[in-house]
Formats: structure tokens, C-alpha cells, sequence
């Protein structure tokens, strides 16, 4: 090759190589020489076979993340996430991937989810009754997933989420509240089923304080001689104090208390409660608050309780500016 002569080794016979083969390689490699086409020696062609093995490699690497499934994503996505955000949060989207995601475009791949795919999810979860707020909270996740593939995997996928002119808009906020007489009606039926329900639901009533604060309430929390209750893992991120009314605080001196770290209002395990137990609906139910209602935003439910707070403060001369405060809301507030 260029008046030199070049020797190498093509292997042990007991590998498989004759005379035969060796004359075979030993002609394709002086045509290649010849025409300027592929490798012109042993070390060249072996150089060529396994940049040739890391681009079949590099393109089966880019195919299986083209191809990649959302559920497979989210193993990937929801270790990260959850080490970032609020066991609250990440407790929510886990719940909202379990239901409606997975079963309904889990075993898609990625590049494959499109608008009709979350027209169904949203469809369903709507006949199930689901607020439009959660809608959007799944429509969240699922934008959050593919946020995420881009940037870990290098690719570039439009979520399905952001096509123009699909936002859902919704109003979610509840205007109805309790009239004096419906409340006390409503607390009665709750103390025949559960005294624990009572003092939470008497509590929220009083305080405005929403269910999943009281679940948090430790005795730390509580300052029977000052009448003061430490709010904390609010909605908002943000601490906040609750004043003690007459009835609170001789709630409070009647209960056995608990040491420092022990939830105020335990679940039967001792544990902190997750939810509002079902017998709060069933003593509503029993009240008729909801007989003939179909509008979900007027039915009463837990939250109910805490709007009646704020709704008899601005009938006895509270400002808006002053519930504010009180209620630590981040949003305007609409009564």
C-alpha cells in the first residue's frame, strides 16, 4: 500500500479462520483500495465494525426512549418528585396517576398521547363527578412527566397539555354557608355518631380552619392559657396563629392531653388522619342540608364549615381586608 508492504494477523485457525476466508478478506480489502471505498486494512475494517456497533447501539438507545410508555416514564419521574415536593402533594399525584392517568394512556408511548387521549381522561373523571380543579391538577402531572423527559432524556415532545386553546377554565369556588340554626342542627347530629367529628367540625367552625390543618394539630400546637393554636403545613406554605373562642378553649381543657409530638386528634391507630370520616356526610344527610341540590357548589360538605366562619364574620362588620388577614388566603376572596 503506497510501496509499502503491510502485514497483519487475521487470527488462530482454531478460530475459525482458513485459507479460504483469509484470500477472501485479503481481495475486498485491495478493492476497497483501489475504488476508495470502505477500509483499506485489517485495523481500519475492525475500527469501522465497532463505530458501526455504537451507532446500531446509540440508535437502539434513541428508539426505546422514542418509544418510551408514560408509565415507564413515571417510574423514572415520580423518585425525583417526590423528593421535592409535600408528602401531601406528592400523596395527590400518586392517587391522580393510579385512578385516571395509568389506566387510561399508561401503556401509550409518549410520542403517542394526544388530545383525544386527555379529552377521555378528562371526560371520565367528569362523569365520576371530579372538580375541575382536579382535572387540571391531572392535566399538571401529566405536563410535569413530560417536562421532566425532556430534560433528563434529552428529547424534545410537546406536551399534550400545552395545544392552543385547550385550557380548562373553571370556577370552583362554593358559595353556600350555614344559617345559625342549620349549624347547630348539624353539629347535634354529628355529636350522636363521633365526639372526635364534633370537636374537629365545632373547631373548623370556630377557627376556620380547614380539615387537613386540624388533622396536623399536635398538642405543641395548642396554648390553652394564652387561647392560641399554632396552624401549620397550611395550604398557603405559610404558619399561621387561630384564636380560641370561649367554647375552643373549654373543648381543649376537656380533653386528655397528649405529649408534645401526639396528634390532637388522632385516627383509631393513634396515627394522624388523612380524611373526613364519612360519618360527617351521613350527619348531613340526616339534617337534609343537601335535599334537592344538584349544584355540587352549593352542597355542604367539610370546607362548608369553615366558609360559614368567615361568611358570619363579614355579617357582623368584618372587612374583606381583615378576613383576609385572618384566614391567611393568597387569593382574592370572594364571600
Amino acid at each position: 500500500m503506497n510501496g509499502k508492504q503491510i502485514e497483519e494477523g487475521l487470527g488462530w485457525a482454531s478460530k475459525g479462520w482458513n485459507e479460504s476466508e483469509a484470500n477472501e478478506t485479503l481481495s475486498e480489502l485491495k478493492k476497497n483500495y483501489r475504488t476508495g471505498d470502505g477500509a483499506n486494512t485489517l485495523k481500519e475494517k475492525r475500527r469501522q465494525k465497532q463505530y458501526q456497533v455504537k451507532l446500531n447501539t446509540i440508535e437502539a438507545i434513541k428508539k426505546h426512549k422514542e418509544n418510551i410508555t408514560f408509565n415507564q416514564m413515571w417510574e423514572k419521574y415520580f423518585p425525583y418528585q417526590k423528593s421535592n415536593i409535600s408528602e401531601r402533594s406528592w400523596k395527590r399525584e400518586t392517587s391522580l396517576f393510579n385512578v385516571w392517568i395509568s389506566p387510561n394512556i399508561g401503556s401509550l408511548p409518549i410520542k403517542n398521547i394526544g388530545e383525544l387521549h386527555l379529552q377521555k381522561i378528562k371526560s371520565k373523571m367528569e362523569e365520576a363527578g371530579r372538580k375541575p380543579r382536579s382535572i387540571k391538577y391531572a392535566f399538571a402531572v401529566i405536563r410535569q412527566v413530560y417536562n421532566f423527559l425532556n430534560r433528563t432524556e434529552g428529547l424534545d415532545y410537546k406536551s399534550p397539555t400545552k395545544l392552543p386553546n385547550k385550557k380548562i377554565r373553571f370556577d370552583n369556588s362554593r358559595d353556600r354557608f350555614l344559617t345559625q340554626e342549620e349549624a347547630r342542627r348539624l353539629l347535634s347530629a354529628i355529636k350522636k355518631r363521633s365526639q372526635s367529628l364534633y370537636e374537629i367540625s365545632l373547631l373548623s367552625l370556630k377557627t376556620g380552619m380547614r380539615a387537613g390543618e386540624i388533622f396536623a394539630l399536635e398538642w405543641s400546637d395548642i396554648n390553652i392559657e394564652n387561647g392560641n393554636i399554632f396552624i401549620k403545613d397550611t395550604k398557603s406554605s405559610k404558619n399561621r396563629h387561630a384564636l380560641m373562642t370561649d367554647d375552643i378553649k373549654q373543648m381543649f381543657e376537656g380533653k386528655i392531653k397528649g405529649k408534645p409530638h401526639e396528634p390532637v386528634f388522632p385516627d383509631r391507630n393513634g396515627g394522624k388522619r388523612k380524611n373526613v370520616s364519612k360519618a360527617f356526610f351521613r350527619a348531613v344527610k340526616e339534617v337534609g342540608l343537601n335535599d334537592g341540590i344538584e349544584d355540587n357548589r352549593k352542597k355542604v360538605v367539610f370546607h362548608t364549615l369553615r366558609h360559614t366562619f368567615s361568611s358570619w364574620l363579614v355579617q357582623n362588620g368584618i372587612s374583606i381586608y381583615e378576613l383576609k388577614g385572618l384566614l391567611a388566603l393568597q387569593r382574592n376572596l370572594k364571600i
